[in-house]
């Protein structure tokens, strides 16, 4: 039952639309949902920086690339089961 948890920004509603601040989201997947007691999970992403209503690799000139995350998870007692920080390439791709 050991699971990741990301916080992720909420979306902003404004005037009946949804309307996305300038702000970094994340996606995060693995190569399959179902893994066996004791396997090791790999866990791949992807950061892009949301402009208005465009995706970018960059973030405009308000905010600062984010280049390193720190990745923190946690188990279904919550406890603490993986703390680290990950690289973030070029292309806004990490794993771990």
């Amino acid at each position: 039952d050991d699971f990741r948890t990301v916080n992720v920004s909420p979306i902003i509603k404004k005037e009946g639309y949804t309307y996305y601040a300038d702000k970094p989201e994340l996606l995060l997947f693995t190569d399959r949902f179902l893994y066996k007691p004791g396997e090791t999970v790999k866990v791949k992403g992807i950061l892009r920086y949301r402009k208005n209503d465009e995706w970018a690799l960059t973030p405009d000139e308000k905010q600062s690339e984010i280049s390193t995350l720190q990745i923190v998870a946690y188990n279904s007692r919550e406890e603490e089961i993986f703390n680290d920080e990950v690289d973030v390439n070029d292309m806004g791709r990490f794993r771990f």
